[in-house]
């Protein structure tokens, strides 16, 4: 897998952690579902949940971060 390189191409253009940048979109709740599917499936503190997290200098971590303090 290219760990989200397109992607992470078409989305590093803007400044802030979603994907339109400061906005919360349904792109970005979309994109959460499906990486979090993924730490349903290893669990929480599997190695591999740590390093999706860290893909494309931790854009997909910051997202997930991001999504999380709005709940708070």
């Amino acid at each position: 897998m290219a760990k989200f390189d397109v992607y992470y191409q078409m989305v590093d253009l803007v400044d802030g952690p979603f994907i339109m940048g400061k906005a919360l979109s349904w792109t970005d709740l979309s994109v959460v579902a499906f990486l979090t599917a993924f730490k349903g499936v290893w669990g929480e503190d599997d190695k591999r949940w740590e390093e999706l997290k860290r893909w494309n200098n931790g854009r997909w971590g910051k997202l997930i971060q991001a999504l999380k303090n709005m709940s708070n």
